[in-house]
């Protein structure tokens, strides 16, 4: 056999969204795969379970803009775009738990002291903070308009330290110390001066707030934005974080870092709690004025080490436009919080484009975190979704899809294949693995499909192939039938052999 021309032998390094550039350990593009369980080795993620309705069908009623779990009362509660409230019920569907017609839009939510605390607005005079006493039922102690006067702000976020719940509230933070007396809740504890609007709010480290806000100076897009970082006691803020964009999208405090979503490409900034200087960790695409991407506040979260966002709102492509080119950013993100070993990962990935994730929650059940999430497939359908793993559920069933960096001959050369293979662990019973190839033409040739022979360590496939270019893809599944739910394939190499001719004229 001849010698390798590409091998793949670590996967660590995550995605990099380029066809060409990245570390050897990095690949081109991937989704519902998993690079850290077995470092260096690829196999697949989690599944994802279609959340039903209290009817048994499909929820898809409403997107939903917060998804709260509360150790209160144990439920899981999620705040629809129809101005709803809902909540899942033992049976893990979703149902309806307070339709009152006074609700309005919501703005934000979160637990605190025993109650869920939230803001919505009904009109742009009439803006609340409402509550749920959460010893009651989860149909019962509703006050919507348990504080008014709120400022007509397009984000009213919500964030508790200790005893005290902070929250934006247009140019000001507001403050709640006991939430059974709204006349202990302070609509202007912090002002931040005219024009600039809060976005987000989280901490940084233990001595400070740290308050996203962007500036503006019309009704249209903000002009600058800073984090305003204040110790929840000086009548003024005490430091700055200026963040090199025109605006601010989403911010999360985790593993000593504050992490930092800005710019209409939803660039990816960290700042250690030590520092005052944004550092650039990640740039999805150059700025663009023909694309607009989001992460919404409340579609941040960390699990163990980890934080997930949704990136929403990418304009459709012209139709007749090559796609894969193309290719449409939306979906689940991860990283792990460390700018250190940053690696990008998609969980969930629909199509890409236009997609709106609004919303995603960590729900404790069956003593695990579950990850859920809501978004709008740009199709005109709402999905709600969560991870697959349940103990009697087929954790990894999904197809994971692996895409190698696009390898190049060299000028006046093509690449001459001999043969096509995979190295892994022993496969389990009922995993299933297909090899594919892509060529300068951009269409997708099968190498070997349905690879599934148990305890099997290898796959090679004699295959000649010439071509300017050549890419690697990879379909991973783990067991979708039986009662072996946990098993999934980790594959230790990828190699195709062959050699390099010249091209004649």
């Amino acid at each position: 056999m001849e010698q390798p021309i590409i091998k793949i032998d670590n996967f660590s390094g995550g995605i990099t969204l380029s066809k060409r550039l990245g570390k050897d350990n990095q690949f081109c593009f991937g989704h519902n795969l998993d690079f850290t369980s077995d470092p260096g080795y690829l196999t697949v993620g989690p599944a994802w379970y279609n959340v039903q309705d209290a009817g048994g069908g499909n929820f898809s009623t409403t997107e939903f803009v917060e998804i709260v779990y509360c150790i209160k009362d144990g439920n899981t509660y999620l705040f629809g775009d129809n101005k709803k409230i809902y909540y899942l019920d033992s049976d893990g569907n979703v149902a309806v738990a307070n339709e009152d017609t006074s609700l309005g839009n919501f703005k934000g939510a979160v637990e605190f002291n025993g109650y869920l605390v939230y803001t919505h607005r009904v009109d742009a005079s009439n803006i609340y903070i409402g509550t749920k006493d959460l010893s009651q039922a989860y149909n019962a102690g509703y006050n919507h308009t348990f504080k008014s006067g709120l400022s007509d702000a397009d984000y009213l976020p919500l964030f508790p330290v200790g005893d005290t719940l902070y929250f934006g509230n247009g140019q000001y933070v507001g403050k709640i110390t006991d939430i059974t007396s709204s006349s202990s809740v302070t609509t202007n504890a912090l002002d931040l001066a005219d024009n600039w609007q809060i976005r987000d709010i989280d901490s940084f480290g233990i001595r400070y707030l740290a308050i996203a806000a962007n500036y503006y100076t019309s009704t249209n897009r903000p002009a600058k934005a800073k984090i305003f970082l204040w110790d929840m006691s000086s009548s003024s803020w005490n430091d700055e974080i200026i963040v090199p964009e025109s605006e601010i999208k989403a911010i999360k405090f985790e593993g000593g870092y504050l992490w930092i979503w800005a710019g209409k490409s939803c660039n990816i900034y960290a700042v250690h709690e030590t520092s005052r200087t944004p550092i650039k960790i990640w740039q999805f695409s150059r700025e663009d004025p023909t694309q607009d991407l989001e992460v919404y506040p409340g579609a941040v979260i960390s699990r163990r080490g980890t934080i997930f966002f949704g990136l929403s709102g990418e304009q459709t492509w012209p139709t007749g436009v090559n796609r894969r080119y193309y290719r449409g950013l939306t979906g689940i993100y991860s990283f792990p919080a460390n700018p250190n070993r940053f690696s990008l990962n998609i969980p969930f990935y629909e199509s890409g484009y236009n997609e709106d994730y609004k919303a995603i929650g960590v729900v404790r059940d069956e003593g695990d975190n579950k990850l859920y999430f809501s978004f709008d497939d740009s199709l005109g359908t709402i999905w709600l979704k969560r991870e697959k793993t349940k103990s009697n559920e087929l954790h990894y069933s999904d197809t994971g899809e692996f895409e190698s960096f696009v390898y190049e001959a060299p000028k006046n050369k093509k690449i001459v294949t001999e043969a096509f293979g995979i190295y892994c662990d022993p496969l389990p019973a009922g995993c299933n693995i297909d090899m594919l190839y892509r060529t300068e033409d951009e269409q997708n040739q099968s190498v070997f499909s349905g690879f599934s022979t148990e305890n099997a360590t290898k796959k090679i496939v004699r295959k000649r192939v010439e071509a300017r270019s050549l890419q690697i893809i990879l379909k991973i599944r783990g067991t979708n039938t039986g009662t072996n739910y946990t098993y999934r394939p980790f594959i230790k190499s990828i190699f195709v052999t062959g050699h390099l001719e010249d091209v004649s004229d």
